[in-house]
This record gives C-alpha cells, sequence and structure tokens, in this order.
C-alpha cells in the first residue's frame, strides 16, 4: 500500500493472517497534516526514511532524525515521533519476533534486541533503499513473500555492518524501561482488546498502583491522560478495521464500544481529519491502484 493521507494517523497496519511480513510505503506532502502518538505493536518495526526531519523518541531517549535514518522498534516497546512541515515519507517494515529465530535471521538478532536509531553512511544510502523497494514491489506481488523476506535480509545485513547507532540526546523519564514495567498489565490489556472497558481505578488497581499514582505514570509514558489514551486506542484500531474489512461504520462504532455511530464518527473525524467512510475509500483507493 502506497499511502497518501489527507487524514493523518500513525499508520495502523498490522500483519495479516498468513503473512510473515508486512510492507508499506508512507508519504506526505509539504504542510500535509501528519499526527502520531507514544503507541506500542505486538510486532518488530522498522523504518527506513527517504524524506524526514524531525524527533524520534524511544526508550533510550529522543534523537533528531534525518533524510535515510532507519529506527527499529522491538515488540511492546512504546515510541513516538515529531515530524516537520516539509514533505516527508517511509517505508515501514513490520514482522514477529519469531523471525529472528529463523536459521536465515539468527545472526542478527543481538543487535535487534532492543529500540535502535540508525544513520547509514552516504555510500550505502541508495543501495539501502533499492533493496527496500525492491522488498515493497515483492510484498505486493509475490503471494508468498520469500523474496521480500530475503531482501529484508540483506537490509539487515548492510544495517549491521554499516549502520551507526545514534545515542539518544536528551534521556527521558517516560522512556524508562521501570515505568513501562509498572503499568505492563495495563499494556497487555490495550495489546489484546481493540476496546478498553477498564475505569481508571480498574486500570490501577490491576497494576497494584494508586489511581493517582497510575495517572501520573500514563501520562509520562503516552503523553495523554488514561481516558483520552483510550478513545485514541479504540480510534487506531478503527482505522485498521475500516482498512482491513467491510465491516459497517455502525457495527463498528458499537463494536468498539462508542455510545452511538455519531459519537463515534465525530470522535474519528476530531483524531484523523476525516470521516471514517471516507477513510475507508481512501484506503481502499489505494488498494486498488496497488493491485491494477
Amino acid at each position: 500500500m502506497n499511502t497518501v493521507h489527507s487524514g493523518a494517523y500513525c499508520e495502523p497496519c498490522c500483519i495479516k493472517d498468513g503473512h510473515e511480513i508486512e510492507i508499506h510505503h508512507v508519504s506526505y506532502r509539504q504542510k500535509e497534516h501528519y499526527q502520531c502518538e507514544m503507541h506500542f505493536h505486538e510486532v518488530q518495526e522498522l523504518i527506513f526514511f527517504e524524506q524526514v526531519e524531525g524527533t524520534f523518541y524511544y526508550h533510550q531517549g529522543e534523537t533528531t532524525l534525518r533524510p535515510f535514518d532507519v529506527v527499529y522498534t522491538p515488540a511492546m516497546e512504546t515510541h513516538d515521533f515529531d515530524l516537520t512541515n516539509d514533505a516527508k515519507s517511509w517505508y515501514i517494515v513490520q514482522f514477529p519476533k519469531t523471525l529472528f529465530e529463523t536459521e536465515q535471521f539468527s545472526g542478527l538478532s543481538t543487535l535487534f534486541e532492543v529500540g535502535m536509531h540508525l544513520r547509514i553512511p552516504d555510500a550505502y544510502q541508495a543501495q539501502l533503499l533499492q533493496i527496500i523497494r525492491w522488498a515493497h514491489e515483492s510484498f505486493n506481488s509475490d503471494k508468498y513473500h520469500a523474496k521480500s523476506i530475503a531482501l529484508l535480509n540483506l537490509a539487515l545485513v548492510i544495517l549491521k555492518e554499516h549502520g551507526e547507532v545514534k545515542n539518544a540526546q536528551v534521556p527521558r523519564i517516560l522512556s524508562s524501561r521501570s515505568l513501562n514495567a509498572k503499568i505492563k498489565p495495563v499494556m497487555e490489556i490495550f495489546r489484546k482488546q481493540s476496546s478498553v472497558v477498564l475505569s481508571l481505578e480498574e486500570a490501577a488497581k490491576k497494576c497494584h498502583l494508586s489511581p493517582s499514582y497510575f495517572s501520573r505514570v500514563f501520562k509520562s509514558i503516552f503523553r495523554f491522560s488514561y481516558s483520552e489514551y483510550v478513545v485514541r486506542h479504540r480510534l487506531y484500531h478503527a482505522a485498521r478495521m475500516l482498512g482491513q474489512s467491510r465491516v459497517s461504520i455502525t457495527h463498528l462504532s458499537y463494536d468498539l464500544n462508542f455510545s452511538n455511530p455519531s459519537h463515534f464518527i465525530a470522535q474519528f473525524k476530531k483524531q484523523y481529519g476525516c470521516t471514517p467512510n471516507r477513510y475507508r475509500k481512501a484506503i481502499m483507493t489505494k488498494y486498488a491502484k496497488n493491485e491494477a
């Protein structure tokens, strides 16, 4: 999927059943609205930037992004981006951790145990990006994705041999693993459920924390209050489901525990800048062009 957005979101894609990998291309025009928030995935994620200027927030702290940089985030690690209004584009690659357990990738697993920001020497930038472009083309055309996985392996070898790990410039308390550990029971619930219905008090109790302390820890990690993030989490899954299924807007709104379809549509438009129906049409149009 080559995605150009009129309403921005932090790519809510996931690995489809039967797939070992997902590769998508994302691009935004100059001054086109882009929005991301602190989030995590169930899978490993690599982002290969083409054009970019901004900041990457992750467990180790924060770093400044430049064109051709690569960022890696392991499963369940929170991360975020704050990007400028300039034109921007990247390839996003997601795959399960079990890929590192295969013979083909086993020699690379030690490098990719923690989140990283890698800078690529000039001599290898075009080569690495071309490999990822080929992997993306293969992903879109090859039903079994064997070629795209082989190309990903080659890209990771280049990263291991030539990538320079950029140290975090500003350590942040929200990046601390110890803080994430404190609310891990609730993070697991968010990971497994598309709609979390726990009250703040119930969520705090599951983590054996007082509501006030839980609230402070949660906001320090996700940069939103617990109640705000509950809604954003539902909308994130709504965007994913709109792009991957034909479920009706009405059913989706009730499945995700919105009070009614009108409330869901209003919240979705506030978050993504367009109605759910318009969002789905844009995604389906991109899929159709991709398959043409």
